[in-house]
């Protein structure tokens, strides 16, 4: 609050602490963020299973709210979800069906 208030500025041992922990420091210096591309060997292979099934109930969802989308946009929407759902994560089916759920409802 007092950070908010312009009434005390942190000093460079609390600024090395939140950097350590990780914090983006030129957006909370800037407010603006850099856009880094990680190195390749961070890039996970994709799942080409999950992903299609992913598309399978993705398009059934769609089809029960009334709605066709193109192929390019059922990829794009497949790919968000797959990337929500992270690498570490199983396949938990009803878990998916909820979030597609609120993604065929935006």
């Amino acid at each position: 609050m007092l950070y908010e208030a312009e009434e005390r500025v942190p000093d460079a041992n609390y600024m090395a602490a939140i950097a350590k922990a990780g914090a983006d420091m030129y957006f909370i210096i800037t407010g603006q963020r850099i856009a880094v591309t990680p190195p390749a060997a961070a890039w996970a292979p994709i799942d080409s299973e999950k992903l299609g099934r992913i598309i399978e109930m993705l398009e059934a969802a769609a089809k029960q709210a009334g709605r066709r989308w193109p192929a390019k946009k059922l990829a794009e929407v497949a790919a968000e979800v797959y990337n929500a759902l992270g690498e570490d994560q199983g396949f938990d089916e009803p878990r998916v069906e909820r979030i597609l759920k609120l993604v065929v409802n935006r």
